[in-house]
């Protein structure tokens, strides 16, 4: 409570001595009064002796802090202390302008999906492995680095467009609520809105998709990589049609990615299914099955073209195929040392030709993960013939109940 000053009164005018007293008196008690009061003007003594109760009211027009003692203020908190790392689990809705700047872990989740929009992540985001939840990502998103399922995936941003068997082809497929139904219908939409070097991402849903995709490079803009994202390898199954000698066909200039689902190349005679040409590069990333086709796993023709793998996969067991990886005319496949996790070969496998075969002036290039599995194969393990290069530099052997072979100016290192 602050302090309180009542004059002595002064009741007798005609007594000088006593009017004398009380003025001096009363100036006492104010002189020693103001040694209790703050100073404005900052005279010593200026400080507190005891706590200064506030009353629930604002201290106004304070400085920003300069020294380890200065008073702080909510700005000055907001824009120095860095943000928890955030984790979005559950039902997660953002369909504004995000920004996360922090570590960003997108969790499983099995209570629904997460959906960001027009969002900036400058951190790192992590997308753990999800059995029924999915993260979506409508608008324009940007990455700076992303994990998905240990893998890890630089630079990836771009326009999402969504596939699902409950879809409709109409409108652009952007909203995850008015899906496509077709992956060639989204692939149209995708090449439609590619801009600079922006990548285009096709998440394709649950279910099994009897089709074939020529993507032709002169529709991809400044070169950005066109992503095909399943639902994971056990939802999403992609079987191919007759009428293309590969499954997914990168042309001319076709930058492309697969994520996350099985595929099969079954429905026409010598139909490959990763299948590069003219110039064309395909990548391979997480979370990919590889089945029975009637012609190779990975083809790679023509200079230019490449098959980039990324990530460890699995090559299903009892079926039949004329190889796993074929490259011929200058191409190249190569297993990238990103990775060191063995590729899994299941049992009850025959080829027709040997397991890898470079021929022409193709290249293999093998410095990822070993090849590893229950075995049960038959077919010579390699081929290079034709000036066809195999650098096995992994030094691990490939698959095959037969020795590898080389002709006509072939190599084999490893």
């Amino acid at each position: 409570m602050a302090e309180i000053f009542t004059p002595l009164p002064t009741t007798n005018l005609t007594n000088q001595t006593s009017i004398t007293a009380n003025i001096d008196a009363n100036f006492s008690e104010v002189a020693s009064l103001l040694n209790d009061v703050v100073s404005r003007k900052g005279t010593s003594p200026n400080t507190m002796s005891s706590q200064l109760d506030m009353n629930s009211n604002q201290i106004l027009n304070l400085p920003s802090p300069s020294t380890a003692l200065s008073p702080v203020r909510l700005q000055d908190i907001n824009s120095t202390i860095a943000p928890t790392p955030a984790i979005l689990s559950g039902n997660n809705v953002y369909t504004g302008n995000n920004s996360f700047t922090g570590t960003t872990t997108l969790g499983t989740t099995t209570l629904g999906t997460t959906t960001l929009g027009n969002t900036t992540f400058t951190g790192t985001v992590t997308q753990a492995a999800t059995t029924s939840g999915n993260t979506s990502f409508t608008g324009t998103n940007t990455f700076n680095k992303v994990i998905i399922d240990g893998t890890t995936l630089g630079g990836l941003s771009g326009n999402s467009f969504f596939v699902s068997k409950t879809g409709v082809d109409g409108g652009d497929c952007s909203n995850p609520s008015t899906p496509c139904l077709t992956i060639t219908y989204a692939v149209n939409q995708a090449l439609n809105s590619f801009r600079g070097n922006a990548d285009q991402i096709i998440n394709i849903g649950a279910g099994t998709w009897n089709e074939i995709v020529n993507v032709t490079g002169t529709g991809l803009g400044g070169g950005g990589i066109l992503h095909f994202i399943g639902a994971g390898s056990g939802l999403t199954s992609w079987n191919g049609a007759p009428g293309e000698a590969g499954v997914l066909i990168a042309n001319q200039g076709a930058y492309i990615g697969v994520h996350k689902m099985t595929m099969l190349g079954e429905a026409e005679a010598d139909q490959s299914i990763i299948y590069a040409q003219l110039g064309g590069i395909h990548n391979i990333f997480e979370d990919m099955v590889f089945g029975n086709c009637f012609g190779s796993h990975f083809f790679c023709e023509g200079s230019g073209s490449q098959i980039e793998i990324w990530s460890p996969y699995t090559i299903l067991g009892g079926y039949t195929a004329t190889s796993h990886a074929t490259v011929t005319s200058n191409g190249l496949i190569e297993w990238n040392p990103t990775f060191s996790t063995p590729i899994t070969v299941n049992s009850g496998q025959s080829y027709s030709q040997p397991f890898i075969t470079a021929t022409v002036n193709g290249t293999i290039y093998h410095i990822g993960g070993p090849f590893s599995g229950s075995g049960g194969y038959t077919g010579p393990s390699y081929s290079a013939t034709y000036n066809g290069v195999i650098n096995n530099g992994s030094g691990a052997n490939f698959p095959g109940t037969g020795t590898g072979t080389t002709a006509n100016g072939g190599q084999y290192a490893g």
